[in-house]
């Protein structure tokens, strides 16, 4: 009966320690994320269901401040609002890509989202570069943001035409210089 005992107490200790804990503050609706590799679609949890829930961009849009960026021409602030149902951790990025067109010099430019997001946020991210248009007529910009696992957001993209084409020089390279990141959570 002692040696029955034991083997059931034993069973029932390793099924317990390999069971996942549930907070006592989980509520049905709230999303678990289960990212089970670097780079792959992350899914959530939700009353059972699995469903994808990667990062969302849902917006992107674009603002020329009044502000001088000398001696660049234009002064650009693109704003691009996102959904994380997953939440972002540490080391999450955001990136722009740039390319002036139609043949233009390009790059790109990242910041680290210093400040963890929860799971379930609506937020926006703003960056702010300065740029030369020379003699290039549209400015392409692409935004995506890298979660902490690496798994990448869908892609955004804004173009912004040269509002100074009369002081463009045939001679002039296109140019670019980065400002500012700011981010928010709604």
């Amino acid at each position: 009966m002692s040696r029955v005992l034991l083997v059931f107490t034993a069973a029932v200790f390793f099924i317990n320690c390999q069971s996942t804990p549930i907070s006592q503050d989980f509520d049905g609706q709230e999303s678990v994320s289960q990212a089970a590799e670097v780079n792959q679609p992350t899914n959530c949890l939700t009353n059972n269901q699995s469903e994808n829930c990667a990062l969302v961009l849902n917006t992107i849009d674009f603002e020329i401040p009044e502000t001088s960026c000398n001696p660049y021409e234009l002064m650009v602030d693109v704003s691009t609002g996102f959904y994380t149902p997953a939440g972002l951790g540490d080391g999450s990025t955001s990136r722009i890509d740039w390319e002036f067109l139609p043949a233009g010099n390009g790059g790109f430019w990242t910041t680290s989202i210093n400040q963890p997001v929860p799971p379930n946020t609506s937020g926006s991210i703003s960056m702010v570069g300065c740029f030369t248009f020379g003699n290039q007529q549209t400015l392409k910009i692409t935004r995506t943001i890298i979660d902490q696992l690496g798994n990448e957001s869908n892609t955004l993209v804004v173009e912004v035409e040269n509002p100074a084409k009369s002081k463009a020089q045939n001679n002039s390279v296109s140019a670019f210089e980065f400002q500012t990141s700011s981010f928010s959570i709604n």
